[in-house]
């Protein structure tokens, strides 16, 4: 018998008003949309729920990812879990100079957002040994807010609201991509009409309960490179840049080294991030589909 109880779009929507951050991720077992050259692609899939009641079906993470004297900074910042991040605190520093230049450098620098969920391939054209299988799926905000839209009644037509997650009364998510101005668009995105998943039959849906990832281990602790080590890294990448670019991560190593200054808490820890650190786009996949033609 499976183990998948029937989801309530209210409980749904109650609990995406409530998520809030991020972290460093495992990408094995991941899906991801086949496109050809001009960023084309579809597919249809479906959002599984979570294993226990009172988690959500998604994970959210928060991923630095630039570029500088020819080299990558691609890491999940550790803000996700509430801990410190070298990049965040440089940010802070160089945007409070107001100038220009730095302030530009910052939202270069910006944390880019996205989420993990479990998913099922329905269909796949391009990749048709895909399809029956369970995998984790990462998406931005804009495929967030259908799925947001989705769980919210229409009052107006007296239509329910729909956890797409429900195996029993969720709906399959026709995924179409196009790239506009340079970055992945899924506008065209859209769910379908509610249906039980291979409609309710126990014995696969038990199977799909098996196949599914614990989302959990992308935002455990261990999951993140150390302060230090992430520091290092960020010093490595921007080393070349001008003094006034860096002076804020170099501040930010000398009390990392200095032991007066090394407590509990970090002191990196304290500096505030400033908001345009913040990005709900789909960023990230432009980003590391030039990475991935670099290598």
């Amino acid at each position: 018998m499976t183990m998948f109880k029937r989801k309530s779009p209210a409980a749904l929507q109650e609990k995406l008003e409530k998520m809030t951050s991020a972290k460093s991720y495992d990408n094995a077992d991941e899906w991801k949309l086949s496109t050809d050259k001009l960023g084309n692609g579809s597919a249809v899939i479906r959002f599984l729920p979570s294993k226990t009641e009172d988690d959500l079906p998604f994970e959210k993470i928060f991923t630095h990812g630039f570029r500088e004297n020819g080299n990558w900074y691609i890491e999940a910042c550790p803000s996700t879990i509430d801990k410190a991040c070298p990049v965040c605190a440089a940010n802070s520093e160089l945007w409070k100079t107001e100038d220009e230049d730095n302030q530009n450098i910052v939202r270069k620098r910006k944390r880019m957002l996205s989420y993990w969920a479990n998913i099922i391939v329905i269909k796949d054209d391009a990749a048709p040994e895909n399809v029956g299988k369970v995998f984790k799926y990462r998406f931005g905000k804009k495929i967030l807010d259908k799925i947001t839209q989705a769980a919210q009644p229409d009052e107006d037509l007296g239509l329910p609201g729909v956890d797409v997650t429900c195996v029993f009364d969720g709906a399959n998510f026709s995924l179409k991509a196009k790239k506009v101005s340079g970055f992945p668009n899924y506008d065209d995105s859209k769910f379908g009409a509610s249906s039980a998943l291979y409609d309710g039959d126990e014995e696969k849906l038990g199977e799909v309960w098996e196949a599914m990832h614990d989302l959990r281990k992308i935002t455990e602790p261990s999951a993140f490179k150390s302060e230090a080590d992430l520091l290092k890294r960020f010093l490595q990448v921007t080393s070349s840049a001008t003094s006034s670019t860096t002076t804020a991560a170099q501040n930010l190593e000398s009390q990392l080294n200095n032991p007066a200054v090394q407590k509990k808490e970090s002191v990196v820890s304290k500096k505030v991030s400033v908001d345009v650190n913040d990005s709900v786009d789909d960023e990230l996949d432009a980003l590391l589909a030039d990475l991935e033609l670099d290598e």
